[in-house]
């Protein structure tokens, strides 16, 4: 929810009836027992990079804050997958399911929300970007 109101996304949500659809969903928990080759090479990727990080600063992430930013970086790192003929971004996928799966949008709701996420994301880096050149 954080990630959706710094991307101007809830406006297209019901917060109590996702709520709802949420916990709903939630009811039942099952386990499988098995491998999945995508996911495991995505998590090796992942740790490569954290251990490149960590090697480069000297150090972890020092708190729970940094662990997230971190997180939040590796998640805003473009991906291939068999299930999708482009790259694309885990973050932006696993908001716009959220939106989708216990938001109750349609795909038009679905996919006005993605155009917006991606035109606040630019927004952000365009910012930055101005950021760094005034402090040079």
């Amino acid at each position: 929810m954080r990630h959706a109101g710094q991307h101007d996304l809830l406006r297209w949500v019901d917060d109590e009836a996702m709520m709802e659809r949420f916990q709903e969903s939630c009811r039942d928990y099952i386990f499988y027992k098995r491998g999945h080759r995508g996911a495991q090479k995505h998590l090796n990727e992942i740790s490569w990079i954290f251990e490149d990080c960590a090697a480069e600063w000297g150090t972890l992430p020092s708190d729970e804050f940094s662990a997230g930013r971190f997180d939040g970086n590796m998640n805003d790192t473009p991906r291939s997958s068999k299930g999708h003929k482009d790259y694309y971004y885990p973050d932006e996928e696993m908001i716009i399911h959220w939106l989708r799966r216990y938001g109750g949008l349609d795909e038009p709701a679905a996919q006005a929300a993605r155009e917006r996420y991606i035109e606040v994301k630019r927004e952000m880096r365009s910012f930055e970007r101005q950021l760094a050149q005034e402090a040079q």
